[in-house]
């Protein structure tokens, strides 16, 4: 389920949005999380369960070093997927 969200940000909607800004250089990017930021934002893998679930920031402090022209701050939008419950995907 997480790759195949991943796949529809990278390969439809980011590469949508770069062709948008090469036609339009005034049109601001966006940048696509993957489903694992915020999974990783909120340590939702680790085996303790004292930490799971809590806001751990190093996890992903490096993350927008892979935004477009790697300035989180110069970009439109920001979106990532959040698995809901195993049940359905939120953006």
């Amino acid at each position: 389920n997480d790759e195949v969200v991943n796949y529809f940000l990278k390969v439809c909607l980011a590469s949508r949005d770069k062709n948008m800004h090469n036609d339009n250089t005034n049109h601001r990017r966006s940048h696509f999380f993957t489903s694992f930021f915020v999974q990783n934002l909120f340590d939702e893998k680790n085996g303790n369960a004292n930490e799971k679930g809590k806001y751990k920031y190093s996890n992903v402090k490096r993350w927008h070093k892979y935004a477009p022209g790697k300035n989180i701050f110069e970009v439109e939008r920001i979106f990532f997927p959040i698995n809901i419950n195993n049940t359905h995907w939120a953006l």
